[in-house]
């Protein structure tokens, strides 16, 4: 039997491992990319300007480029007030859509409200503890890496927000030559 690898969500002690509950299910769909040695961890935030707001009614399109075999294996999202507070607000009005370029296929079979990922708590003292949400298997991003990103606003005001895409990604190798080449 393997022993738990250790990371960061063994260190966690908010996390309660219940049988029947979803966290731990998908946490140990991950269990080979908590393994693996050869994946590092990248995240992106959408979109990368944090002062770029989603206009009332439009949507934001957004490209990531990845390395091709990646894994998507959570993201996280945060509504966010008007500057300089940038106090969190509910999530309720932003939908969201993950596509895969290559395959075209999207993480949901349609847009999905942000506050079905986003740990939004009411009380001030209580805000900052988000955990990411963990898809139920890790996606694997084929070749050439492209990943779509759509945000849409069902607002009258403009919307700042932030989605943070959790991805590992395969490590380049240096031989003996000195030549790269991806795993």
């Amino acid at each position: 039997m393997l022993n738990t690898p250790m990371d960061g969500f063994t260190l966690n002690p908010a996390t309660r491992y219940w049988p029947g509950q979803f966290f731990p299910g998908a946490l140990a769909q991950m269990e080979i990319l908590r393994r693996a040695n050869l994946y590092r961890p990248r995240w992106f935030v959408v979109p990368d300007d944090f002062n770029q707001p989603i206009p009332p009614y439009g949507t934001l399109e957004y490209q990531i480029k990845v390395g091709p075999a990646s894994y998507l294996w959570g993201y996280r999202f945060v509504n966010l007030g008007p500057p300089p507070e940038r106090e969190e607000l509910a999530p309720a009005d932003i939908y969201i859509q993950i596509t895969d370029s290559c395959t075209g296929i999207g993480l949901f079979s349609e847009f999905v409200n942000g506050s079905a990922s986003a740990l939004y708590q009411t009380a001030p003292q209580r805000r900052g503890a988000q955990f990411p949400y963990l898809l139920p298997q890790p996606r694997l991003i084929l070749e050439p890496g492209l990943v779509n990103v759509e945000m849409s606003s069902t607002s009258a005001e403009e919307v700042t927000c932030q989605l943070t895409l959790l991805f590992a990604e395969p490590c380049s190798i240096v031989d003996e030559r000195g030549s790269r080449r991806s795993i």
